[in-house]
């Protein structure tokens, strides 16, 4: 179960309710809600705090009825006058998710204060968290609610023995310190930043002795942050070791400069394990990498990674010719190589059409009257052969020219030609024309080499 999940179902214990169910308790987690219903509002009509708690819980997660906030507020607020605590608690987790956060820690202080520990003080963390600081003035409210938040979370540990509370009592310190190495004179003498990292650190630490990944991954973001790359790598590698996508990504900067291959695996780890912020890097890396590669192994191993990097979110775009252009164009320089036969004894000419404006490839690909190409060879991938034939696309949008014996040599092992365009390069295929052979563009389509 991840964290997040973990602290979901946490708050959701405190809606759900405690151990030791009573018997109307029993039938609201029952399959037979129409009893439920029947007992419930027969004993609310009495006036029984139960009863009305528990509807209100019905209401407001819409157990057997369509989920009603408002009645499920009103039939708290009934409970809550009758001493409910966790009337008072749900009330407070109400407000929390409608931003309403002052009244959230009223009510759930109220809860607290009523004798319900749990989930209330993890809840009470949740409201005192403070929201990241988009200046670095005024930072004392910011730094003291991130403290209060982590106390309420240290005190959730020792009543649960919850590892994810220690941590969340660490992240809370941590940013603290954080918060307070930003602050800019005066304010900064304000803060102990000696007292705040090591109440970061000695919570880190409670989580790294339980083997707590994450308490690994913030623990190397405070060595980092000190300046000790060492320090931070190891305590990464230990956290990505363990799946954590935050630790690969961590590392996966800290090698993008000078160990580029090695970044690109832990960005990719760190994409494949949820985090969208490693699939922009993970794919340029990776395009970067498959870009000149002429190992067709490596290509078409590399297009199948990106492509699970891609599926991740469809509505992303990238580049305009990826890998699997590139893969697209190797496979069919194989397949010519693989069909290569001499070419007849015939006169070869080139008769390239439909390179003006108004043709199919001129619209395609922007080419035009008086553009300038060279032919060249695709000896294999990667490589290029200017050859001796050069000139511009005429006013009827063709390029054509007499083609050297090496031409002919080339087309007969199987070697692909082209037109280079500036701005895009054409290949042609062999055709018969009467008593010659004509060199003409594939359609429209067709996998093109890629610059």
């Amino acid at each position: 179960m991840t964290f997040r999940r973990r602290w979901a179902a946490l708050v959701l214990w405190g809606l759900a309710g405690m151990a030791g169910a009573s018997p109307l308790e029993d039938a609201f987690n029952g399959p037979d809600k129409p009893r439920f219903f029947a007992e419930a509002e027969a004993a609310a009509a009495r006036g029984d705090t139960e009863a009305l708690f528990l509807l209100g819980k019905a209401y407001h997660l819409g157990v057997g009825v369509e989920a009603d906030p408002t009645r499920a507020r009103a039939l708290y607020g009934e409970a809550r006058a009758q001493g409910s605590a966790r009337a008072s608690h749900n009330l407070g987790l109400m407000a929390l998710a409608a931003g309403q956060r002052s009244e959230a820690i009223t009510l759930l202080d109220e809860a607290l204060a009523r004798g319900l520990q749990m989930p209330t003080l993890h809840n009470l963390g949740r409201a005192h968290a403070p929201e990241i600081p988009g200046t670095r003035f005024f930072l004392r409210e910011p730094v003291a609610a991130a403290g209060r938040a982590g106390d309420y979370h240290a005190r959730a540990y020792a009543q649960s023995s919850d590892v994810a509370e220690a941590f969340e009592a660490s992240r809370q310190y941590l940013q603290a310190w954080q918060f307070a190495r930003n602050a800019v004179p005066p304010e900064d003498k304000a803060f102990d930043l000696p007292a705040l990292r090591q109440r970061a650190a000695q919570w880190l630490q409670v989580g790294m002795d339980q083997g707590h990944a994450p308490s690994w991954t913030n623990h190397g973001v405070l060595l980092y942050e000190e300046g000790d790359r060492d320090g931070a790598r190891a305590a990464f590698e230990r956290a990505a070791a363990q799946g954590v996508a935050v630790a690969h990504y961590h590392l996966a900067r800290m090698d993008e400069r000078e160990h580029r291959d090695r970044a690109l695996v832990h960005y990719e780890q760190a994409a494949l394990l949820g985090l969208p912020d490693a699939r922009g890097p993970a794919i340029r890396l990776l395009e970067d990498r498959l870009r000149y590669t002429s190992d067709m192994a490596e290509l078409t191993q590399g297009v199948d990674r990106m492509a699970k990097l891609r599926e991740l979110d469809e509505g992303d775009t990238y580049v305009l010719h990826p890998p699997e252009h590139r893969l697209a164009w190797a496979r069919y320089l194989a397949e010519a190589r693989t069909a290569a036969a001499p070419l007849p004894k015939r006169p070869l000419q080139l008769r390239a059409c439909g390179l003006d404006l108004g043709g199919v490839y001129g619209r395609a690909f922007n080419t035009a009257y008086n553009t300038p190409w060279t032919l060249v060879a695709y000896p294999s991938l990667g490589d290029v052969e200017l050859l001796p034939v050069k000139g511009f696309v005429d006013d009827r949008g063709c390029a054509k020219a007499p083609l050297p014996p090496r031409a002919a040599k080339l087309l007969g092992e199987g070697v692909v030609l082209g037109l280079m365009f500036p701005q895009v390069d054409l290949p042609l295929q062999v055709v018969p024309s009467g008593a010659g052979l004509h060199l003409v563009l594939l359609p429209v389509g067709h996998p093109i080499p890629t610059r």
